[in-house]
């Protein structure tokens, strides 16, 4: 499994591969903000992965420290991206960032949107979080597709939340309960057009998750990967960014990790499948 983080220490890129080390699924973790345009080859990446391709640990996930990348070094363009990930990999996970899909001042972002389209039409599974459900949107629905929750005159949603599925029956929600308390931590959001294609809501927000039609494409709002401890280190860092309180969602004390766990069994599944 490739996981797309973007932070300098790949705290959500941690996460995730824990959620899914929950499943026995090895992730592969790589920035986003790094690959494929700090300089980056394919080769290296080849280099890098060699060790775990066999390795026995499902929780190991590796990440590429700043000082290989080099400046000058040709940019594999994303076909050459995506098809070494059809080759090398099962599926995409795309978590998440204080950055903003929709800020085209970041140099990743179209290169990010351009391989989320290739990937898409080769049916590779791809799961989208928060960030990575955003980008998802925007790549294939356009720029209309996103926006901040101040601008659809809501509030970000921050802390832990009870999410209510409206399409249970989809792959990616089998053997979830109807409802659940999960973390949530965003201020932007993608929108769902069509009511139908909405498979799940918050009591603030209901275009919390989707499934990409005819495609094994996923996107999550909210976060099933945070811990309670995650959680509140992530609403910490984003009252300390915004430089105000923000409304703190208290469902529950903790968020439900057998959630995540069904989560990343169910994607291990449309893998495979």
């Amino acid at each position: 499994m490739l996981d797309c983080a973007n932070r300098v220490n790949l705290f959500e890129g941690r996460m995730t591969a824990d959620m899914f080390s929950m499943a026995n699924m090895q992730v592969f973790a790589v920035r986003y903000g790094q690959w494929p345009l700090s300089g980056i080859t394919l080769e290296q990446v080849d280099e890098k992965l060699a060790p775990i391709r066999n390795a026995t640990d499902p929780t190991k996930y590796l990440e590429f420290p700043v000082s290989i990348c080099e400046m000058n070094a040709p940019e594999p363009s994303p076909k050459d991206i995506v098809d070494y990930i059809e080759t090398n990999f099962d599926g995409i996970v795309i978590g998440g960032s204080h950055d903003s899909c929709m800020d085209d001042t970041l140099p990743y972002v179209q290169p990010l949107l351009q391989v989320i389209r290739l990937a898409v039409q080769k049916d590779i599974p791809t799961l989208g979080i928060c960030f990575g459900a955003q980008a998802i949107s925007r790549a294939l629905h356009g720029d209309t597709a996103v926006d901040t929750m101040k601008n659809k005159g809501k509030e970000g949603e921050f802390g832990i939340i009870q999410v209510h599925l409206t399409e249970s029956q989809n792959p990616i929600f089998k053997n979830i309960p109807s409802s659940f308390c999960t973390t949530i931590s965003h201020g932007d959001c993608f929108i769902i057009p069509e009511e139908k294609d909405k498979l799940a809501r918050t009591r603030n927000w209901d275009n919390q998750a989707y499934q990409i039609k005819n495609k094994r494409t996923f996107g999550l709002q909210f976060h099933p990967e945070f811990t309670a401890e995650d959680g509140a280190y992530a609403v910490l860092r984003t009252i300390e960014r915004d430089g105000k309180s923000s409304h703190i969602h208290r469902d529950a004390t903790e968020p439900d990790m057998q959630v995540a766990r069904q989560i990343a069994e169910n994607f291990l599944n449309v893998v495979k499948n």
